[in-house]
């Protein structure tokens, strides 16, 4: 769990609600994936899985075209314990993670449940639903 430095400044509002989001087990497996490959760029650190909202993102389907925007949601995201303030960590599945996610969006949310989808490229994404 988080050991309470908390580098980047982050506050308790700033994270949603314990136990308030649910995860499909696709985005589960998604998430540890995305930690393991975390592992393989700094295999020295530990690295806590974040579910976190952007409210502008844009990429590229591939090398040669444009910028896409492709607006607001939940990307994920990779965090060291010291990044983050203590009691905000989640163990889901023996997996921990966070959300980053402002309640207005929480409460926006029908079944506040994260899924899996398809990215504009085709590889998996995920999506507060």
């Amino acid at each position: 769990m988080s050991n309470g430095d908390n580098t980047l400044g982050f506050s308790h509002d700033d994270f949603a609600p314990r136990g308030e989001i649910a995860l499909s087990p696709d985005a589960l497996d998604q998430a540890r994936k995305f930690r393991a490959n975390m592992e393989k760029y700094d295999p020295t650190s530990k690295w806590i899985v974040g579910f976190s909202w952007a409210d502008d993102r844009k990429l590229r389907p591939d090398s040669h075209s444009d910028w896409v925007d492709i607006g607001p949601g939940v990307d994920l995201c990779g965090y060291k314990p010291s990044d983050l303030p203590n009691d905000v960590v989640e163990i889901r599945d023996g997996l921990e993670v966070v959300f980053l996610i402002p309640r207005d969006i929480i409460h926006a949310a029908n079944e506040k449940k994260i899924i899996s989808v398809k990215s504009i490229r085709g590889n998996p994404a995920v999506k507060l639903v």
